[in-house]
């Protein structure tokens, strides 16, 4: 697969969102709400923010991606304890060194030091801790934070207009009441045959000449007979579906056989659908 392809791929230039998704973000955006977006895997939550960045000119992305023992702080920065009192055993240190060396500042704490309009992208808030969305909302609202490990130093947020936060989930467990009353929600659905048939367009074949519309449509109508099969553990999203396009488009396929099990690209091309041994025999055998 050569660069350019994978670079379409990941680029928000060709990202076709739906109507009720730019609706609810530009609702976040006119009252300086955290977005939240919900969807399966796959369908675009985080490349959105990046499209939205180049919609609204906003330079900067700052991403937190959240773990199973993540604190409200990690959002602003992390502080490398052990470095710092290895180091001071040597030496004293001043605090703009210890700052430089150990301190190391994260999304939104970057955010609040640039002091300009940026989007900030909080990955996967559902797999942080139970108490960290209400946490994270008073973050958000303060827009400033202190640092013992410098003396109590402030950085504080003071341009016009507040970074852009934009929040997904893939609803691995419910979030707190709290934290829902008090952000934009929108859950990203799954494109339907017309909407997806428009974004491979868009996305892959955008330069071909050789696609015309029944080709393009025959592609997506075995996609969702793949997707219809019973008993996947994953049902294969749209990331998937413009990978294999896209996979297929750069081995030169012949798309007149899509439905060929037997053609040795096609075959090979299914791993890239199935995330599972029996998902991927399924699809094979399908």
């Amino acid at each position: 697969m050569n660069k350019s392809s994978v670079k379409n791929l990941r680029a928000p230039s060709g990202y076709i969102p739906d109507p009720g998704l730019m609706a609810a973000a530009n609702v976040a955006i006119k009252l300086e709400m955290p977005l939240l977006l919900t969807g399966e895997p796959g369908t675009g939550k985080t490349l959105f923010a990046k499209y939205i960045a180049s919609v609204e000119k906003m330079e900067t992305i700052h991403k937190f991606v959240s773990h199973t023992n993540s604190a409200y702080t990690d959002l602003f920065y992390t502080y490398d304890a052990i470095g710092h009192f290895r180091e001071s055993q040597k030496t004293d240190i001043p605090s703009a060194e210890v700052e430089k060396r150990f301190v190391h500042f994260n999304a939104l704490g970057k955010a609040i030091q640039e002091n300009k309009r940026s989007v900030v992208l909080i990955d996967e808030i559902d797999k942080a801790p139970r108490d960290f969305p209400n946490d994270l909302l008073e973050a958000i609202e303060e827009l400033s934070f202190k640092v013992p490990e410098l003396n109590n130093k402030t950085f504080a947020f003071s341009a016009e207009k507040n970074p852009l936060i934009i929040i997904t989930s893939n609803s691995e467990k419910d979030l707190p009441s709290a934290f829902l009353r008090r952000v934009v929600f929108y859950h990203i659905p799954f494109p339907d045959e017309e909407l997806l048939i428009k974004i491979v367009n868009k996305r892959v074949f955008d330069d071909d000449s050789n696609m015309n519309a029944s080709t393009v449509s025959k592609i997506a109508k075995h996609f969702f007979e793949i997707r219809d099969i019973e008993g996947l553990y994953k049902k294969p999203a749209t990331a998937e579906f413009l990978a294999w396009a896209t996979y297929l488009k750069t081995e030169n396929f012949d798309f007149s056989k899509i439905e060929d099990k037997n053609d040795p690209i096609l075959k090979a091309s299914y791993s890239i659908l199935g995330k599972s041994h029996s998902d991927l025999k399924k699809i094979v055998n399908l």
